[in-house]
């Protein structure tokens, strides 16, 4: 995950990134912090919703990890329309953590994200049209889809690409 946690704060125009090396709890704490003064009075701005499954969801900063308040999160940044979210919580359902898992329900959000260019949804959508989880294979479609991540950077969509013109 690479969350942008400034909630459109002009006063504190900064970003934080919780990806990278790996974070100490001091760091966790600091990064908690700084997310509550930057979100407390727009919690229900969908960045900061979004941001706050991924504390959930790592058990970060003193929350106790919990799939479920992690999809809960993620639920509240899609009931605002949040495209970040959709792929996020497509991964939920996908492997059934938090809530069961239905891959038909993985495959509509993916979609959802991928239409609007998130390169996450695009690679796994992608890897649902290639391997037939949650709809019908359809190679041509893996290739779009594949292709479109790794054109907006995505490194598995890249690899993933590669792997299946070499299969093909």
């Amino acid at each position: 995950f690479e969350r942008d946690f400034d909630c459109n704060k002009p006063s504190e125009s900064k970003s934080l990134s919780v990806s990278g090396p790996a974070k100490t709890d001091l760091q966790w704490r600091q990064i908690k912090k700084w997310f509550i003064q930057n979100c407390i009075n727009q919690i229900n701005a969908p960045i900061c919703l979004d941001g706050l499954s991924f504390y959930y969801a790592e058990g970060k900063g003193g929350i106790r990890q919990s799939d479920k308040g992690a999809v809960r999160y993620l639920q509240l940044a899609i009931d605002q329309d949040y495209t970040r979210s959709y792929g996020s919580l497509a991964w939920y359902y996908q492997n059934g953590a938090g809530v069961e898992k239905n891959s038909k329900e993985a495959f509509r959000l993916f979609k959802i994200g991928a239409d609007r260019d998130d390169p996450y949804s695009q690679s796994n959508l992608g890897w649902h049209y290639e391997f037939g989880e949650g709809t019908s294979i359809d190679l041509k479609k893996a290739y779009f889809y594949y292709s479109k991540a790794a054109e907006n950077g995505n490194d598995f969509g890249s690899e993933s690409l590669k792997k299946l013109l070499e299969k093909n």
